[in-house]
């Protein structure tokens, strides 16, 4: 049992979700796995799970080195193409949750088109955000978590580009979700697929 423990670490982690970055899709609080790899082009898109300067962060990769990105809202550019978000509608919370409800009260849902495939987004409609120009340093990534009007959203934009060597690998399968107030987990979370 110990050498397959060595052999799949050398392989896998795993990761707590740290912020409401990701949130409703990831909460707080939530175990993941991560495959240990790095990106390929074309990969990009994926949830990411980098360790930078002690913080875990997840979000997405959305610029490279030498790219400056705008973020305005629920949508963002890169070297002025914007990736756009079509409203989907909004959201309603049933889940128990210890995520504060200012996090999800009035939240809107959007699809986004990120490379060859859509990713859903939210915004909150009133949020005073500035919008976020930034060029990229070289051997840096800029991640964009999903939740673009939370306060924390524990990503690129509260710690900055980060290294590219501080990926850590691709978020895969969440495999605990923990469920306020009872002992057990969320059992229809456990198990899902995370793109």
């Amino acid at each position: 049992m110990a050498i397959l423990t060595i052999i799949l670490g050398q392989f896998f982690s795993i990761a707590t979700v740290p912020s409401t970055g990701m949130f409703p899709s990831l909460t707080p609080g939530e175990v993941v796995v991560v495959r240990k790899v790095k990106p390929l082009h074309g990969e990009l898109n994926r949830l990411w799970v980098a360790k930078h300067k002690e913080e875990l962060i997840f979000g997405r990769v959305v610029a490279l080195p030498n790219e400056t990105i705008l973020i305005d809202g629920p949508q963002y550019s890169v070297n002025h193409y914007t990736w756009d978000a079509r409203y989907w509608g909004r959201v309603v919370m049933t889940a128990n949750t210890d995520v504060p409800a200012i996090e999800y009260q009035d939240l809107d849902a959007y699809f986004q088109r990120s490379g060859e495939e859509h990713i859903r987004v939210f915004w909150k409609e009133g949020v005073e955000q500035a919008p976020i120009e930034q060029t990229i340093p070289l051997g840096h990534v800029f991640l964009l978590a999903d939740n673009r009007s939370t306060a924390n959203p524990g990503d690129s934009r509260q710690f900055g580009p980060v290294p590219i060597a501080s990926l850590q690998g691709r978020a895969q399968l969440l495999i605990w979700s923990p469920d306020p107030g009872r002992f057990l987990p969320k059992m229809e979370r456990m198990g899902l697929p995370i793109w």
